[in-house]
């Protein structure tokens, strides 16, 4: 819900924290001891399910009230029309004109092939070059975090040891261990 006088969002961790609040509330009354009648069954004891439906009960309005406690309240969002609209050319003083020059050669250029690039001039062709070089080199670190990235998420399988080759580096530990024994005493 919003509010009425700042029309922003109202966070529902205060309205969880208030039911939670009453229900402790409740619940302790209901827990104290039995020497008084309780409000809820003023003629009979409480009996163990009871105890359980309200310790159940419990339970789902607390992890209730904690879940929607962390709730985000929704930001007033500014419409992406307005953002990405491009002025007409008869509004546009003269630097955003030559930005828009500037702006529509960069397009062209950067999508040429490495011949086509080759014609440019000099200031063109050293952009060109930059940007290609800087996209190879992202290209390359990329590439590296994925195959580590994929080492991580798939390891490298490793056959089972056969109960014959247990045996075999059971015995070389054995035999490890008698040489480091027959070192040691010599």
């Amino acid at each position: 819900g919003r509010t009425l006088l700042t029309n922003q969002p109202i966070t529902p961790s205060f309205s969880s924290a208030f039911v939670l609040l009453l229900f402790c509330e409740a619940f302790s009354r209901w827990t104290t001891d039995d020497s008084h009648q309780q409000p809820f069954f003023p003629s009979k004891r409480r009996s163990n399910k009871d105890n359980l439906t309200m310790k159940s009960a419990a339970v789902f309005v607390s992890l209730l009230a904690g879940a929607s406690a962390f709730g985000i309240a929704r930001p007033n969002v500014v419409s992406p029309v307005v953002l990405s609209a491009v002025l007409a050319e008869e509004d546009m003083n003269e630097g955003q004109k030559e930005i828009a020059v500037i702006k529509e050669k960069w397009g062209e250029v950067r999508h040429m092939s490495p011949e086509e690039a080759a014609k440019l001039e000099p200031e063109w062709k050293e952009a060109y070059d930059r940007f290609n070089e800087k996209y190879d080199s992202d290209m390359e670190r990329m590439t590296e975090i994925s195959e580590k990235l994929q080492k991580m998420i798939e390891p490298p399988k490793v056959d089972k040891k056969t109960d014959g080759q247990r045996r075999r580096d059971k015995w070389a530990k054995v035999q490890a261990r008698e040489a480091a024994r027959a070192g040691a005493q010599k």
